[in-house]
């Protein structure tokens, strides 16, 4: 039904106001009649009865269904109890292994910012957007398909705010009922953000400490950093010619074999002071460049990991990581980001790590140059959106500077919204208001609650 109330108004909507085919197309010399259909046609495409009554429906007999096998708290037959029903409902797709479609979602931030202003040079931080939520690494499948804008309100210039921790504002595309012909539109995203500044130590955002390599109290080894593998003078250098923003950076030089390892501690005053919170959205960003001549060889992976050396994934076993092709680098810095997120218990003792992989030494005689890394919190854009968090990067950013991110959703084949991740999200209000995903198959094809079977 909702599929076909779908159909029923994109037709609908074609017979109104297609300019060829439609009403107003046929008078288009009587202006007063035209513009009959035009003052009513979203009214008319959008009072639709069913809407409310396929909601209604769905919950009550999902409610049953539940009541049935296992009865929730307060739940009788003439009582409900949508959401608690809704969770067992999804707990028995997990214990059962029953998985609807996984939609395919991304997010795109601009490369660069503008400003209308032509005398203003626009700042040239970074936008970091990720698409799994914190809390059990799960693909958001309810991001709906806009473009965010991100826009600087408050800066250092004219707001007093202290420069790399600028405030942005962030705002969607404006919404629709989920019953409107025009569904989905945006999602009335309006938040605020604070700019991390990677120069700072564990403040203004930035979790990290020395991060932006500056302080080298021992010859050659950066503050607050340990060495694992490869020395201070051999493999670690304080470069202060070759540097992104600030009195120096690190530099990196490979000699072929040996696999560069340093690492911070979280928690602790050797390391950063900054510590995580379980089952929570962290984005990274750093800047990096190679020396005057291309490496043949090696690579930099960025990670979370335990005292040993063991990564720490996510709630849902996705690696927190970052690897760095350092063949492909420029002799012009670049950002490198990723998001990362906490599990919902995390070891005593934790570290950001950089290394070279196992054979991915970086090439004899070559180097590569790190500068302002940071890290910090993530902020979700709006209920079941995306999480974003901004990066101060060599000029400071001005007020009206703007970037996007540009969201997709594979909802459906050829753009329809016919997957039962979908239509459960639009007939159970309470799951859309809780964030509620239900279990999908990793891959597109492998699911065994097939979309086709049930949604004509």
């Amino acid at each position: 039904m909702l599929s076909q109330l779908d159909s029923y108004q994109n037709a609908q909507r074609t017979n109104l106001i297609d300019q060829v085919n439609g009403v107003v197309g046929q008078y288009l010399t009587e202006p007063d009649l035209h513009a009959l259909t035009g003052d009513s046609y979203i009214g008319m495409l959008n009072s639709q009865p069913y809407g409310g009554w396929m909601q209604n429906l769905l919950r009550l007999t999902l409610n049953r269904m539940v009541f049935n096998a296992q009865p929730r708290l307060g739940q009788t037959l003439q009582q409900v109890n949508i959401l608690d029903s809704i969770y067992e409902v999804v707990r028995q797709m997990k214990y059962q292994g029953v998985r609807v479609r996984v939609q395919a979602i991304g997010a795109t931030p601009s490369s660069s910012f503008t400003n209308e202003l032509g005398s203003i040079t626009p700042g040239n931080g970074v936008i970091v957007a990720g698409t799994r939520r914190p809390n059990d690494g799960l693909l958001l499948q309810h991001a709906l398909a806009e473009t965010l804008e991100l826009v600087c309100a408050a800066d250092g210039q004219l707001d007093g705010r202290t420069e790399g921790n600028e405030i942005f504002s962030l705002t969607g595309t404006g919404g629709a009922d989920v019953f409107a012909f025009d569904w989905p539109l945006g999602s009335d995203a309006s938040t605020s953000l604070t700019v991390i500044d990677g120069n700072s130590d564990n403040t203004n955002g930035n979790v990290l400490t020395n991060s932006r390599f500056t302080a080298f109290t021992v010859v050659n080894k950066p503050d607050n950093w340990e060495l694992v593998t490869g020395t201070a003078g051999n493999h670690f250098f304080k470069e202060t010619s070759i540097v992104y923003d600030g009195a120096a950076a690190l530099r990196i030089t490979g000699d072929g074999s040996t696999l560069v390892q340093m690492r911070q501690r979280f928690d602790n005053a050797a390391g950063t002071l900054g510590e995580l919170e379980p089952l929570t959205e962290y984005k990274f960003n750093v800047w990096i460049r190679r020396d005057g001549t291309a490496a043949a060889a090696g690579q930099w992976i960025w990670d979370l990991v335990d005292v040993n050396g063991v990564a720490i994934n996510d709630a849902d076993g996705n690696a927190n990581s970052l690897t760095v092709d350092l063949t492909t680098l420029s002799t012009l810095y670049a950002p490198f980001n990723f998001s990362l997120r906490t599990p919902a218990s995390l070891p005593s003792a934790y570290y950001l790590r950089g290394r070279m992989p196992t054979g991915n030494a970086l090439s004899d005689g070559r180097s590569v140059y790190i500068d302002k890394g940071g890290l910090g919190l993530g902020a979700q854009s709006v209920r079941n959106g995306v999480y974003v968090a901004l990066f101060a990067g060599s000029v400071p950013f001005r007020r009206g500077d703007r970037g996007t991110i540009a969201i997709w959703n594979g909802r459906g084949a050829a753009g329809t919204l016919d997957t039962m991740q979908t239509v459960l999200y639009r007939l159970l209000p309470e799951a859309a208001q809780n964030e509620i995903i239900f279990p999908y198959a990793p891959t597109a094809g492998t699911e065994e609650v097939v979309d086709a079977t049930l949604i004509a």
